[in-house]
């Protein structure tokens, strides 16, 4: 018998039931504070070890120290010559920005990964930003065009995940400033990803000023995020965790019909049912902690 999983070993069962209560009262702005202050923290953890570590090299060299711990020393080599410092980078803002962008010209978009789980569910830091984009041919150089200028992107990877024939045909951007990292999937002809562009929600991810995002809807975010632990081979406990916790702050709110169906579609019936159980909702057609 699958048993309730806690999202951290060191809370106790009355602790979390707490939390998750307090997590459902949060509107989806001060989650994404959240969010912020977690990801900003962990950068500032990652460049005080640096330079505690390190505390005579110039900042050209702490840059590059920085992007190979943050990015991996495939995209320091790309990204840290095309610039001379870092700043910390803001997750939120980071996503508005690019939301802005894809707004302007018209290509329709939904934000994925940790950040809308985030939003959705228990919220955590972010190392990168992951947005589904529907992306036609003829709009590519204007988009190449609208990074050019603070962005490292490769003109390349943008017509080759056009024309890919994979699953999740993508390419990357990263902000040369704050060496946040951007990874766009080109929206293709795969049904569950078409019906989660056309389920979206807007949410307002920031109060004052005000600033919105498209994303997932919670059913959505769970079954692609159940998809991505599929195909790393169920090894992510941080994807399983993240599944668990949109599946415990949304409990009732949640469409089952919706989950089971496509969940039968997708083949992750399995996998969903462990994953209700281990968030406490399979004894309650109301899904209710």
């Amino acid at each position: 018998m699958v048993m309730y999983r806690l999202q951290a070993r060191d809370t106790s069962l009355e602790m979390e039931r707490f939390l998750i209560c307090a997590l459902r009262d949060l509107p989806a702005h001060q989650k994404a504070k959240r969010v912020q202050g977690l990801t900003v923290g962990l950068q500032r953890l990652c460049y005080a070890g640096i330079c505690q570590q390190y505390p005579d090299i110039e900042k050209l060299e702490r840059r590059q120290h920085y992007a190979l711990r943050w990015l991996g020393g495939n995209w320091a080599i790309k990204v840290v010559p095309l610039g001379t410092g870092w700043m910390v980078g803001d997750p939120i803002t980071f996503a508005l920005e690019i939301a802005d962008i894809l707004d302007r010209l018209k290509i329709p978009y939904l934000v994925g990964g940790s950040l809308a789980s985030s939003i959705l569910g228990e919220p955590r830091a972010t190392m990168d930003l992951d947005v589904v984009a529907d992306l036609q041919g003829q709009q590519a150089a204007a988009l190449i065009e609208a990074f050019q200028s603070s962005y490292y992107i490769s003109e390349s990877a943008i017509y080759a995940a056009l024309g890919a024939q994979a699953d999740f045909p993508s390419f990357n951007a990263i902000e040369l400033e704050t060496l946040q990292k951007l990874d766009v999937f080109v929206l293709g002809e795969q049904p569950f990803t078409r019906a989660a562009m056309e389920r979206r929600q807007r949410v307002a991810v920031r109060e004052n000023p005000p600033g919105y995002l498209w994303i997932y809807t919670a059913e959505d975010i769970i079954l692609q995020k159940l998809l991505w632990y599929r195909l790393g081979e169920q090894t992510s406990s941080q994807q399983w965790r993240d599944v668990l916790g949109v599946l415990k702050i949304q409990a009732e709110k949640l469409d089952r019909l919706h989950l089971d169906s496509w969940s039968q579609s997708l083949g992750l019936s399995e996998m969903l049912a462990r994953a209700i159980q281990e968030a406490g909702l399979a004894d309650t057609q109301e899904g209710q902690l």
